[in-house]
């Protein structure tokens, strides 16, 4: 039962987010007002008035047709967002200047603002970070390789919630060492971030002996082995520039089904924010985030984030 304080405002959020979620599934016919009072356990005469400012702020017109029900004629989505009161959208997206990233970012953006939603798409260093922002509030969802979530989980992180599979991530994580310098599984020592589930995930499923540090940043590794820090990094081959100095080792021995996982992006979200999750659904189309992330990728499509 809503709280008595604020219930108009309270009832009029959840008629607009119910509403909003209907409209982008394509239906059009509405549960009754005595459904509604029900469901959120108010008077009829309360989701009576939310309806009337609904209408009011022109967010929606409805047309009643009798015993056949009432049905949605227009909505505004962006008013009817608005009294949703999600405020804007925050997607934060791994940190990274590639085309793999690049695009899918732009993908995401297009797919949620071609519904008219206000979206903003910022960039934070860290799977773990970017967990940790998701269950602070500071943003509503987040970018990650579907082996990051699964390590996130493993890791007792429960707060959080998958939308769904939404396109690529680089990948190709491997292990760096100074030009001309061998790697050798179980004996070169190997510095990783730890604020990256991805870097947790293949240390743990290969056993690498630890460099000694426990503040590396993942920005920094590249230059931590460079001037001889660091024995060895984990590194993601495409934010190696021209490597100069460098050599990079293909980790032969991760196992195939982790490194599908390390490829596939992932949607993650607040649990609990069942609402919001299911108009993010709705909003962001795999398909096409994925065709737009190719068009990117391929240098058919400019940037738009």
């Amino acid at each position: 039962m809503i709280h008595p304080i604020n219930k108009q405002q309270l009832v009029c959020e959840r008629i607009a987010r119910a509403l909003l979620v209907m409209h982008l599934e394509g239906k059009d016919r509405m549960p009754s007002v005595k459904q509604f009072a029900e469901s959120y356990g108010v008077g009829t005469g309360t989701v009576q008035g939310a309806f009337q400012n609904l209408k009011d702020s022109g967010a929606i017109e409805l047309n009643a047709c009798g015993a056949s029900g009432t049905y949605l004629v227009s909505v505004d989505q962006r008013k009817l967002f608005d009294v949703c009161n999600y405020g804007e959208i925050i997607c934060l997206m791994p940190l990274g200047a590639n085309a793999c990233l690049r695009g899918l970012a732009t993908g995401i953006y297009e797919s949620v603002s071609e519904k008219k939603l206000p979206i903003h798409i910022l960039f934070a260093r860290g799977s773990r970070n970017r967990v940790n922002m998701i269950k602070r509030e500071k943003c509503d969802l987040t970018v990650m390789s579907r082996l990051a979530y699964e390590t996130a989980l493993s890791a007792g992180e429960t707060e959080i919630e998958l939308i769904g599979e939404i396109g690529r991530c680089p990948g190709g994580i491997g292990c760096i060492t100074r030009e001309g310098v061998p790697f050798e599984y179980g004996k070169t020592k190997v510095a990783f971030d730890r604020y990256s589930y991805d870097h947790r995930a293949i240390n743990t499923l290969l056993k690498l002996p630890f460099a000694g540090r426990d503040d590396c940043l993942d920005v920094q590794l590249a230059d931590m082995v460079r001037v001889g820090e660091v024995e060895a990094a984990l590194c993601e081959r495409s934010s190696l520039g021209d490597g100069r100095g460098l050599d990079f080792h293909e980790l032969t021995a991760l196992p195939q089904q982790a490194q599908d996982k390390l490829r596939r992006a992932v949607l993650v979200a607040r649990r609990g924010e069942e609402s919001l999750i299911q108009l993010l659904r709705l909003a962001i189309t795999p398909e096409k985030v994925a065709k737009i992330q190719d068009e990117v990728m391929n240098g058919r499509r400019f940037e738009k984030y």
